[in-house]
Formats: structure tokens, C-alpha cells, sequence
């Protein structure tokens, strides 16, 4: 492992980020029927795969989740099975599997693979399941995983999609660190705007192509007042549990 990286605490997750931006996510998904909603890194005991799959079955999306330790996702297929029988769970490398994947019709893409070697304790299982995989559990490896994926699907998501990532961070100087420090200025140059950030999660939406009324929708659109009640009463607790 390289060297170990001082990250803020997360204050609203990625699986959050989306589920609390779902009514205007939802505003720009007029054809769900025929579109897909992608996990990369299935649930570890966090239950995102659990409240994805439960929101792709609310909208009418497909769901597929993907993981690249065999345990995680045999436990992840039977989580969707039971919202949806025709929902995927794959065992899989995340970069892989969006390479190869035929479709464009990507709704929402949520990317929360490959782990940084943080101040926050992983776990032992965690660790362990790299080891077993012989794959290299470094900063400059989830970095380059991440770009891999986001190349793969800068245009397999549909114009007015969405890719939201966890675990990433703006430094002192506003540079992108963190699972998306090299992905999320490859997207920002390719089409895609900001639509929601909070430490330590970030909502894209690929802009290009819309029409003129989308494109203001987009340019007016303002994150809820949950979300901001949400990371304000973390930050709150963050502060006082240091007091």
C-alpha cells in the first residue's frame, strides 16, 4: 500500500447523493422502460445496493450491480433478486465489464469501486479480499480504475444522465482529490456539469445534447433543503464529538 491519504469525513454518501436528488433526477428520465441504472461496487454492509435497486425499481429502470469480489456479489444477487427478479448482480472489475457493456442507455451510473488507502479503517475483510484478488490496493490504482470506468461510459450514459461518485473531495486549492481526482476532470472536459456536491459525494449529469429547456432546467436547478438540513446536522455532530 502507498502512502496513506488524510480524507475529510464524509458527510453525505454517495447512495444519498441520488436518492435525495431523485425528483430532479427523475425529471430527466422520460423513457425508463429501456433504461439501465449501473452499481459499480456493490454494498458492504452499507445497504447502497439494497436502496438503489429498490429506486430503479420505482422509476422503471433495470438494474445491474457489479463487483469485483465474488462474496460481494453473490450476496448482492440475492439482495436485487428480491426486489427484482430480472435485476444483475455481476462478478466483475467495474472498468471491465462498463467496457464491454453494449448498451447506451445508461441512466445513472454510480461509481464506488476500488478503495483509497485513507486514515479511515478499512476493514480486515476489506484488505483481505484485494490479497485474495492479487490486486494492488493503492491510491494511484482506484484512481486509474475510476478514469478506466468513466472513459468507458462518457457516452453509453444518455444525454441528461447521470454519474455520481463517493469518497472524493475538493483540496484547498478546488483540485478534485480522492476515487474520481483523475475521472472527474476527464468528465468535466467531455460534456458533463456539477449538479450536486457534498463532502464527500458528487453528482454529474451529462448536459451535451439537450435541448435549449433542459439545458435551463439544469443552469436553475438548486440541490433540496434536505440534503443541506442532512450535511449540516453531520457537520454539527462532527464538531461537537471533537469538543
Amino acid at each position: 500500500m502507498d502512502e496513506i491519504i488524510n480524507a475529510p469525513k464524509s458527510m453525505i454518501h454517495g447512495d444519498e447523493m441520488i436518492l435525495l436528488n431523485r425528483t430532479y433526477i427523475d425529471s430527466f428520465i422520460s423513457t425508463p422502460e429501456s433504461l439501465t441504472f449501473i452499481e459499480i461496487g456493490s454494498q458492504r454492509g452499507t445497504g447502497s445496493t439494497s436502496r438503489l435497486s429498490a429506486y430503479a425499481k420505482a422509476l422503471g429502470l433495470h438494474f445491474i450491480t457489479v463487483d469485483a469480489d465474488a462474496d460481494n456479489s453473490s450476496s448482492a444477487a440475492e439482495i436485487v433478486s428480491r426486489v427484482d427478479r430480472s435485476f444483475e448482480a455481476h462478478h466483475a472489475l467495474g472498468e471491465v465489464y462498463l467496457s464491454s457493456y453494449p448498451h447506451d442507455n445508461i441512466a445513472i451510473c454510480y461509481l464506488d469501486a476500488f478503495d483509497l488507502v485513507t486514515d479511515w479503517p478499512h476493514k480486515e475483510s476489506t484488505i483481505n479480499s484485494y490479497k485474495k484478488r492479487n490486486a494492488e490496493f493503492s491510491n494511484q490504482a482506484a484512481y486509474e480504475m475510476h478514469l478506466k470506468a468513466s472513459e468507458a461510459i462518457v457516452r453509453k450514459v444518455i444525454p441528461g444522465g447521470f454519474i455520481c461518485f463517493d469518497d472524493v473531495w475538493k483540496d484547498a486549492n478546488g483540485i478534485w482529490q480522492g476515487k474520481g481526482k483523475t475521472a472527474i476532470p476527464y468528465l468535466l472536459s467531455q460534456g458533463y456539469d456539477v449538479i450536486c456536491y457534498m463532502q464527500n459525494s458528487l453528482l454529474l449529469q451529462r448536459t451535451d445534447g439537450l435541448d435549449e429547456e433542459k439545458r435551463k432546467k439544469v443552469a436553475s436547478y438548486r440541490p433540496p433543503m434536505s440534503i443541506w438540513l442532512k450535511y449540516l446536522k453531520r457537520r454539527l455532530a462532527s464538531v461537537f464529538s471533537k469538543s
